[in-house]
């Protein structure tokens, strides 16, 4: 008898623990929908180099790239200058930014830009160029009189 009421005991137990389980399982699936829905992702857009020191009449390149954090995605990049257009010798091709004969007017900021999910997102890279006024160039010694 004792054995009986053990398991009418057990029984009584477990029986509320199965009858809350679909509702728990309900309650976890209605979290998961909100986890999963569509918020804008994160992006991680990278420039190399960020700073370069260019001879004049030299050429400069810049690459950048973007990817979504979790790598679903790799959104297309755009190249800009800061506070002035692009010089008439560059060349973008895919995300690579190719400065061609730079001169002293090249210098400054250059943005990639991306836009993912209605977010925009920039990384900057600099290039200042330099002129050979007393200074080794082409391996040669240039004397400025």
């Amino acid at each position: 008898m004792r054995e009986v009421l053990r398991y009418y005991f057990l029984l009584l137990l477990l029986i509320p623990s199965f009858a809350r389980r679909p509702r728990t399982r309900y309650l976890r699936q209605d979290n998961y929908q909100v986890i999963d829905s569509p918020y804008p992702q994160d992006v991680d857009i990278t420039v190399y180099p960020v700073t370069q020191d260019v001879r004049e009449g030299r050429d400069a390149t810049i690459d950048c790239h973007a990817r979504t954090a979790d790598n679903s995605a790799y959104p297309e990049v755009r190249w800009s200058r800061a506070g002035a257009p692009l010089p008439a010798s560059a060349y973008i091709s895919g995300g690579r930014l190719t400065l061609n004969q730079l001169s002293l007017s090249d210098s400054g900021d250059y943005i990639c830009t991306t836009t993912h999910n209605g977010r925009s997102y920039e990384a900057r890279a600099k290039v200042n160029v330099q002129t050979c006024k007393s200074i080794v160039c082409d391996d040669d010694l240039v004397e400025m009189f």
